[in-house]
C-alpha cells in the first residue's frame, strides 16, 4: 500500500477538489496550512469536494471544529463528511484536532466535507479546519503478462488459418489475449486460446502473432510465427482478386467483372451474386454461477462462435439492464442485496454488429448469517487524566463490513463507524473504564465484543518553569522572563510574586516587568506554573533581582544677592551619572521655581539665575539650589541662609508714600525725621478724560486723543519732624535731590493690603516752608503720563510651540481696574510666518511675509504693547544695540492690550527649513488699577 497525503502545503491541490473551502494558517495540524471554511451566512453551506485517487482503499484526516452548540448539545451547526453520498461522520461544538477515520473509499469516487449553518442568527466566528488528509492506495499494476507461450497452426487452407497458443500467466490474471496479421490486430481481445483468421489470400506468407493483456490493460510481448498459405490449382490464367470495403452486413450485392484490352476494348461482363455477413454469434453456451455471496455472484461461459468476422465481445445484463461489454469470458456483479433473486443474461456480439440470443441464469444472493471476525488487538494508543484514544485491527466479513461500534462502560458512544481507531474525552482522573469493540456487516450481524479495562492517570501539578533570568534592569526597573513549563494535561498560566506579594495571577505571558521603583533595592521574584484546573507547581522557580544604583547629582555651587524683597540666585553645572534634567530653587523647603537651567524672559535668555520676588525685607530665608536628575533623584543640601535688605525707614503710618530708594513719606528715615502725608493728591482719584479734540500728551494704550485717559497729576504734601535744627536742614537738602528734574522715578504706595506704583517726574520744584525750628512743611508736584496705577510684582508666562506648523497658547489672569493693561512681549525662534493672538478680543498681529526668528537664541524680537514699539535683537558682532523691527509685522498691525480677568495669548507659525527647535513667546505684565 502506498499513501496520498494532502497537507495544503503547495498553491496546487496534491488531490484534486473543488469548493468554497480556503487554504489557511491561523490553525494548523501540522506545516504552515489547512484548510478552513468561508465566512458562511446563517441558513448557508459551504463544501469542499475531493476526487478519490485512482486505487485507493481507505482515507483518514484531521478536524478542528469551532462552531455553535444548542441547549443540550443540539448539533444547530454541524460538520459533516461524506464518502461519495453517504455520510460517514457528524459532530459541532468546539472539538480540538481530532483524527477523524480511517473509512473505506472502495468504489467510490469523491469525498465530501461540508459545514452547515442554521438560522438561529449566532456563531458568526464559526469555523471547521481539515488538515493531513490521507488515501491508503494500492499501487496501480504495471507488470505485463508473460508472452503466450506455444503459438502454432492448427489447420490451413488457401483462405484461411487456425492458430492455437498456450494460457499466458500473470500477476494478477490475464484478461484476453489480442491476435495479429501483418502487425495488425483482428478485431478485440479474446479469453479463449484458439482463432481463425479468414479472408486470407492463397499462396501469400503472413506473420501472425498473439499477445495477452490484464485487467490493468498491460500487454505481454508478443509470440509470432510466418506462415504461407497454400497456393490452390488455377484453371488457365492468374487469378485476379478485389476487396470491396464499408458494405452493409446482411445485405446482397452484385459483383461484375470485365476485361479491357490496350485499345480500350471491352468484354462481355461475369457477374457474382454475393450477400455480406448478416449471421449472428452462437448463443454464449454454458453460462454458470462460479460464486455467490450476500452481496456479489460471479458467472462465466464458454466462448461463442461467429463464422466470418469473429466474435468481438460480450453483454452482460442485469435483470434485463446492460452492466457491461466484455470481452472475457467471466463477470462478477457487486453491491448485492443478500436473498434478493437476479436473472443474468449474457450474449455475444461479432465485428459486424449482429448479436446472438441471450443465454439467461436466475441467481438468489445469499443470506448473511454469519457474523464479522472481532476485532482484533484492542488496544490504548495514547491516554490522558481526561482523554483515551484507542485502535484495534480490521474485522474480516464475506459479505462486507459496514462498520464498528464502540462503548463506554456498557453504553455505546455514537452511531457505528468505519475507522479503526477512536478518542474518548471528558473522562475523570484516576476513574476505571470498560472499553468494548464490536464489528457489523451489511446486515446486521454483530460481532462479540473485544475489551480493554483503562484507569485514567491522575492529573499532576505541573513543572515550575524553567530558566527564570533577568532579561532587563535599569536604575527604576527590572524585567524577568522564563521558559514554558510542562504539564501532564495543560499549562493555564503562570502566578508571580514579588517580594512576597502576589502581582500576576494565572498570567499567560512568559516575562514580567516592573518600573517606577528606587534604585539600588533588591527585589525577590518567584514564578509558579498554574493547570486547567488551578494546580500550582510544588516549588516556585526563584531569583533576586537588584536595581541598579543611580547616585545623586552634584551640588551646584550657588551664590545669592539680597534686595529689600528680592533674593536672586545664580549657580554653576551640576553633573550625575546618568544626566541632570533641571534644578529646584527653594525658599525655606518650598520649591519657589523649576527650570532646565535655561529660562526664557522678557529680558533675554537667562542661564542658571533666578530671582525670587515678593520677599519682606529684613529676614532671613533659607535658600537651595537642587540638581534633579532622570528618576527625581535630587543633589544634597545646600542651603545658604540669607538676609533681605532691611527698609530704609521705619513706617509710622499706612500707607507708605516710597519716591525712589531714599525718600518715605509716613515715615522715619535713618536720620530720625519724621514724614508726615497730609495729602496725597491725584493719587487715589481717576485721572482727567482727555476732551474732544485735545492732546494731552499722555499714555493710554499707546495713543492720547478724545474718550481717553490723560496724563495723571499727583502732588504729595506734608509735614516733615526733625530731631534738631541741623537735622532739619540736612533733610531740607535731602528732599531737593529725590529726584532730578530731568529724571523719572517709582512712587510706590503700600498699604497693608498691596503695594501699587507708578512712574513719574517732577511737575514743578519740590517746596519747603519752615513752621518750627524743626518742622517744615514740604509739596511735591509730581506727573506721569501712563495713567494706570500698577502692581509692583510682575505677571509672567510663556507659550512653547513643541511642532511646527502648530500652535501653543498661554493664559495670563490680571487683578485691577483699568480696561487696557500694557504688556512686553519676547519672540524666540525658530519660526517663520508667525502670529500672535489675543483670543479673548480676537485680534491677531502678523508678522510681515516671508519674516523668521532663527534657532539661535541671540536672535529675538521685542514686542512692548504699551508704547506699540518692536525691537530687533542680533549677536552683538553683528549689532551691539536693539535694532528697531518694526518692519518685521505688517504694514497696518492689529495691536491689542490685555485686559482684566482672563487674557489667552496664542502663538502659531510655520517651521523654518534647517532649522529644529522649539519656538516660544515669554510675556510680562503688572496688575493695573483706574
Amino acid at each position: 500500500m502506498a499513501q496520498v497525503v494532502e497537507g495544503f502545503e503547495t498553491g496546487t491541490p496534491l488531490v484534486p477538489r473543488t469548493g468554497t473551502w480556503v487554504r489557511a494558517t491561523d490553525q494548523k495540524r501540522t506545516g504552515t496550512y489547512s484548510l478552513k471554511t468561508p465566512t458562511v451566512a446563517d441558513s448557508g453551506s459551504a463544501e469542499c469536494v475531493m476526487t478519490v485517487p485512482a486505487g485507493a482503499q481507505t482515507v483518514t484526516f484531521y478536524a478542528r471544529i469551532s462552531t455553535e452548540q444548542g441547549s443540550s448539545g443540539a448539533n444547530w451547526d454541524p460538520f459533516i463528511f461524506r464518502v461519495g453520498s453517504t455520510e460517514m461522520y457528524r459532530n459541532w461544538g468546539e472539538v480540538g484536532w481530532t483524527q477523524v477515520g480511517p473509512y473505506s473509499v472502495v468504489g467510490a469516487t469523491t469525498i465530501t466535507f461540508r459545514y452547515q449553518r442554521d438560522s438561529s442568527g449566532g456563531g458568526t466566528s464559526n469555523a471547521i479546519w481539515i488538515d493531513d488528509v490521507v488515501f491508503e492506495v494500492i499501487p496501480p499494476d504495471s507488470e505485463p503478462p508473460a508472452a503466450p507461450p506455444n503459438l502454432r497452426v492448427t489447420s490451413m487452407s488457401p483462405l484461411d488459418v487456425a492458430l492455437a497458443w498456450d494460457a499466458a500467466t500473470d500477476n494478477t490474471g490475464v484478461a484476453g489475449y489480442g491476435i495479429y496479421k501483418d502487425n495488425i490486430k483482428q478485431g478485440n481481445d479474446q479469453a479463449t486460446l484458439t482463432r481463425t483468421l479468414t479472408g486470407l489470400a492463397a499462396g501469400t506468407s503472413y506473420t501472425l502473432a498473439v499477445d495477452a493483456a490484464d485487467a490493468a490493460g498491460n500487454r505481454s510481448a508478443k509470440t509470432s510465427i510466418t506462415q504461407t498459405t497454400p497456393t490452390p490449382p488455377v484453371a488457365g490464367g492468374e487469378a485476379l482478386t478485389r476487396t470491396f470495403l464499408g458494405l452493409t452486413a446482411g445485405r446482397t450485392y452484385v459483383v461484375e467483372i470485365d476485361a479491357i484490352d490496350g485499345v480500350g476494348n471491352r468484354s462481355a461482363k461475369t457477374s457474382l451474386q454475393v450477400s455480406t455477413d448478416n449471421m449472428p454469434p452462437t448463443v454464449p453456451p454454458a453460462l454458470r454461477a462460479t460464486a455467490v455471496s450476500g452481496t456479489q455472484i460471479s458467472v462465466a461461459w464458454n466462448p461463442s462462435m461467429d463464422d466470418i468476422t469473429g466474435v468481438a465481445g460480450y453483454g452482460i445484463y442485469l435483470d434485463g439492464v446492460q452492466a457491461a461489454q466484455h470481452s472475457g469470458l467471466g463477470w462478477t456483479f457487486q453491491a448485492l442485496t443478500p436473498g434478493q433473486t437476479y436473472t443474468i443474461e449474457v450474449d455475444a456480439v461479432d465485428g459486424a454488429g449482429n448479436r446472438s440470443a441471450k443465454a439467461a441464469l436466475t441467481l438468489q444472493a445469499q443470506i448473511d448469517t454469519e457474523p464479522p471476525t472481532v476485532p482484533a488487538n484492542l488496544r490504548v494508543t495514547a491516554a490522558s487524566p481526561y482523554t483515551l484514544a484507542i485502535a484495534w485491527y480490521a474485522s474480516t466479513d464475506p459479505g462486507g463490513l459496514a462498520g464498528y461500534g464502540v462503548h463506554l462502560n456498557g453504553e455505546r458512544v455514537g452511531p457505528d463507524q468505519l475507522g479503526v481507531t477512536y478518542t474518548f474525552s471528558d473522562l475523570t482522573p484516576e476513574a476505571t473504564y470498560q472499553i468494548t469493540v464490536d464489528a457489523a456487516d451489511v446486515t446486521g450481524n454483530r460481532s462479540s465484543m473485544a475489551q480493554l479495562t483503562h484507569v485514567a492517570p491522575a492529573d499532576l501539578p505541573p513543572a515550575p518553569p524553567t530558566n527564570l533570568r533577568v532579561a532587563a534592569v535599569s536604575y527604576t526597573s527590572f524585567a524577568v522572563a522564563w521558559e514554558a513549563a510542562t504539564d501532564d494535561v495543560q499549562v493555564a498560566g503562570y502566578d508571580v510574586s514579588v517580594n512576597g506579594t502576589t502581582v500576576v495571577t494565572s498570567g499567560a505571558a512568559l516575562e514580567y516587568a516592573m518600573s517606577e521603583l528606587p534604585d539600588d533595592t533588591a527585589y525577590t521574584v518567584r514564578v509558579w506554573a498554574v493547570d486547567h484546573i488551578s494546580q500550582r507547581s510544588l516549588t516556585p522557580a526563584e531569583l533576586t533581582v537588584t536595581t541598579l544604583n543611580d547616585h545623586d547629582p552634584t551640588v551646584p555651587a550657588f551664590t545669592a544677592t539680597a534686595d529689600e524683597d528680592s533674593i536672586t540666585v545664580a549657580w554653576d553645572t551640576a553633573s550625575d551619572d546618568f544626566a541632570v534634567v533641571g534644578y529646584e530653587v527653594t525658599v525655606d523647603g518650598a520649591v519657589v521655581h523649576t527650570t532646565p537651567g535655561v529660562d526664557y524672559s522678557v529680558d533675554g535668555v537667562i542661564t542658571r539665575q533666578h530671582t525670587i520676588h515678593g520677599l519682606t525685607a529684613g529676614r532671613t530665608y533659607g535658600v537651595q539650589v537642587l540638581a534633579v536628575d532622570t528618576i527625581g533623584q535630587r543633589s544634597a543640601d545646600n542651603t545658604l541662609h540669607v538676609r533681605t535688605t532691611p527698609l530704609p525707614y521705619v513706617p509710622i503710618e499706612t500707607p507708605v508714600y516710597r519716591l525712589g530708594d531714599t525718600w518715605a513719606g509716613n515715615a522715619r528715615d535713618s536720620f530720625g525725621v519724621d514724614w508726615i502725608v497730609t495729602e496725597a493728591e491725584g493719587w487715589s482719584s481717576s485721572p482727567p478724560v482727555s476732551p474732544t479734540g485735545a492732546d494731552l500728551g499722555g499714555m493710554d494704550g499707546a495713543w492720547a486723543g478724545a474718550g481717553r485717559y490723560g496724563p495723571r497729576a499727583i502732588v504729595l504734601s506734608g509735614v516733615a519732624i526733625a530731631p534738631s535744627r541741623m537735622a532739619m536742614l540736612a533733610a531740607k537738602q535731602r528732599l531737593a535731590s529725590v529726584i532730578h528734574p530731568r529724571q523719572q522715578a517709582q512712587l510706590r504706595v503700600i498699604d497693608a493690603r498691596m503695594a501699587r506704583q507708578a512712574r513719574v517726574r517732577l511737575a514743578d520744584r519740590i517746596e519747603t516752608t519752615d513752621q518750627t525750628a524743626h518742622v517744615f512743611q514740604w509739596r511735591i508736584p509730581l506727573m506721569t503720563a501712563d495713567p494706570r496705577r500698577y502692581a509692583t510684582t510682575p505677571v509672567r508666562a510663556a507659550a512653547v510651540v513643541t511642532s511646527l506648523p502648530g500652535q501653543a497658547s498661554m493664559v495670563v489672569t490680571l487683578d485691577g481696574t483699568y480696561s487696557s493693561i500694557p504688556a512686553r512681549l519676547r519672540l524666540f525662534g525658530p519660526i517663520l510666518d508667525w502670529t500672535i493672538t489675543h483670543e479673548e478680543t480676537g485680534t491677531v498681529m502678523r508678522s510681515a511675509p516671508g519674516k523668521f526668528v532663527p534657532a539661535d537664541t541671540r536672535y529675538s524680537f521685542t514686542i512692548d504693547l504699551g508704547v506699540r514699539q518692536v525691537w530687533g535683537h542680533v549677536p552683538p558682532e553683528v549689532w551691539p544695540e536693539p535694532r528697531p523691527g518694526r518692519s518685521a509685522l505688517t504694514g497696518r498691525p492689529a495691536w491689542w492690550m490685555l485686559i482684566p480677568g482672563t487674557n489667552t495669548i496664542t502663538l502659531a507659525g510655520e517651521p523654518l527649513p534647517g532649522q529644529p527647535g522649539t519656538p516660544r513667546l515669554a510675556l510680562e505684565a503688572y496688575d493695573a488699577w483706574l
